[in-house]
């Protein structure tokens, strides 16, 4: 089981809040992401279909609170387990 940290920015990059989620070894870290950032801040993929290629390829991806605020997801791919949501 790996622990994984999310850390929330605002527009000026100040660190607002966190969460933590664990992922367990037969469970997908990307499948965690999502269903912990629903539930920390009701958000969600801004495009399904794609968001977790953009996240493994490009280490970003958009995820969205009701198509009214859109928000940076990044994952360096580094073993760190930390995530950082940023306001666009």
């Amino acid at each position: 089981m790996k622990d994984c940290h999310i850390n929330f920015y605002n527009k000026a990059g100040k660190l607002e809040e966190t969460a933590t989620f664990r992922v367990g070894e037969d469970e997908s870290l990307l499948d965690a992401l999502e269903e912990t950032l629903y539930i920390a801040a009701e958000l969600t993929p801004e495009n399904y279909r794609t968001w977790k290629r953009e996240l493994s390829t490009s280490h970003a991806t958009t995820f969205t609170y009701n198509m009214t605020e859109f928000l940076e997801i990044y994952y360096p791919w580094d073993g760190s387990g930390i995530f950082e949501v940023k306001e666009k």
